[in-house]
């Protein structure tokens, strides 16, 4: 299983790292090196924490691949299976959020709220997920070779089965819930 996900992850990373000019994207469909994939592109129609509509959050465009949206408020939002290699999240809302088997390959995502996020199987290979909130995030079978999680908050998060690195887990701060075999509890932050 190991060495089908290498392969894998060696095949999407090469693709794309290498032809980043192949990335396109259509209304309801992207192409990564000649491969499509669905893309979710549905208007939100986000309510403020107080109850009343935002101007700021109201009919809000769900991201796809390369969108800004710094401080996005996406809690919630079922974005699972969606293509959001190199998406710009800094600073964004994405508590409770769905990104099961969603690919986040360079995405940008510091300092974000990934609070109780479900990453089960996502692809974030690369991404920076440095200073971010993960508390009690599921990041099983997710790939995470070459993320940034320096300064990530990771109590309580699920990384069993995960591709992630011993260096990569020391970097971050807290006491994950579950481990990859073989990796450590990182030392108290």
């Amino acid at each position: 299983m190991l060495l089908r996900h290498s392969f894998m992850v060696i095949s999407m990373l090469t693709i794309f790292l290498a032809v980043p000019s192949s990335i396109v994207c259509a209304e309801d469909q992207a192409a990564v090196g000649g491969h499509s994939y669905p893309v979710k592109v549905d208007k939100v129609d986000k309510t403020g924490p107080e109850g009343s509509k935002s101007r700021e959050n109201s009919l809000r465009e769900k991201p796809k691949i390369g969108h800004r949206m710094e401080g996005a408020f996406l809690e919630g939002e079922d974005l699972h299976e969606t293509m959001l290699a190199g998406v710009r999240l800094r600073k964004a809302k994405l508590k409770s959020v769905n990104l099961r088997k969603a690919m986040l390959a360079g995405a940008d995502l510091r300092q974000a709220n990934l609070e109780h996020a479900d990453l089960h199987s996502a692809m974030l290979l690369g991404a920076n997920l440095s200073g971010a909130n993960l508390t009690n995030a599921n990041f099983e079978e997710a790939m995470l070779w070459g993320a940034q999680l320096e300064g990530a908050r990771i109590d309580g998060a699920n990384f069993k089965n995960a591709l992630v690195s011993q260096d990569q887990i020391d970097d971050a701060c807290g006491r994950p819930d579950a481990l990859p075999l073989g990796v450590k509890m990182p030392k108290p932050c």
